[in-house]
């Protein structure tokens, strides 16, 4: 399972949270959809943290 975070800056949340103890799985970098990046935190669940570009998807993706 990952759970993913839509947040305004996902470098300073994922600094935050490699702070907090977190390990890096993917960097956040530039993507078509925006920028995001994959970490997991202590206790091994895995967290996405995304800023996308454009308007917001609506729920379920329709």
């Amino acid at each position: 399972m990952i759970l993913a975070l839509e947040v305004d800056d996902p470098d300073a949340v994922a600094a935050a949270m490699v702070g907090s103890g977190g390990t890096v799985v993917f960097e956040v970098s530039d993507h078509p959809y925006g920028r995001a990046g994959r970490l997991a935190d202590p206790f091994g669940h895995s967290w996405m943290v995304a800023a996308h570009s454009g308007p917001p998807s609506p729920v379920g993706g329709r």
